[in-house]
C-alpha cells in the first residue's frame, strides 16, 4: 500500500492550529475582561512578526481575538465579517509570510473559513496583568 504524504501547507496549518491551542490563557467570561484587552491595546499597526509558532489565543467575540506570540506579547486582531463561530471554535490558524502577519493580506482561518484581518493592535499584556493583580 502506498503512503500518502500530506502537503507542506496542510502540515503548517495543522502545526499552527495545534500549537495555538495548547496554552490558552483563561478565556474572557465578562464584558469587563474583554474591555481590559481593548483598554491595554495600542494604536493600529500594519503587521507583526514572531519567530516560532504563536503561544496562545483567545476569542473576544465573533470578529476579534487575541494572539500571544509569547507569554507577554499579545495582539488584538479584528477580522472582517462574515466570520461565523470564531468565539466557539476549538482552534485557529493565521496565514503569514515569513512569520509576519499583515493586516489586509493575512487571515484567521478556522472551520474552513478564511477571515481577512482588518486591524492589528499590540496589547501591553504585562501592564494588563500588573493592573489586574494590583502590582506596580
Amino acid at each position: 500500500m502506498q503512503r500518502v504524504k500530506p502537503s507542506f501547507a496542510a502540515l503548517a496549518l495543522l502545526c499552527v492550529t495545534a500549537c495555538g491551542t495548547t496554552a490558552v490563557p483563561k478565556r474572557p467570561t465578562s464584558a469587563g475582561q474583554v474591555a481590559q484587552f481593548r483598554q491595554f491595546a495600542g494604536p493600529p499597526i500594519d503587521s507583526f512578526t514572531y519567530l516560532r509558532h504563536y503561544y496562545a489565543w483567545t476569542p473576544l467575540g465573533n470578529l476579534q481575538l487575541v494572539i500571544w506570540t509569547d507569554i507577554n506579547d499579545a495582539y488584538l486582531i479584528t477580522v472582517l465579517p462574515p466570520c461565523v463561530g470564531l468565539d466557539f471554535t476549538a482552534g485557529v490558524g493565521i496565514t503569514n509570510s515569513a512569520h509576519t502577519v499583515t493586516r489586509g493580506v493575512d487571515a484567521v482561518t478556522f472551520d474552513h473559513q478564511y477571515c481577512l484581518i482588518k486591524q492589528i493592535r499590540y496589547v501591553n499584556y504585562l501592564a494588563m496583568k500588573r493592573a489586574t493583580h494590583g502590582l506596580p
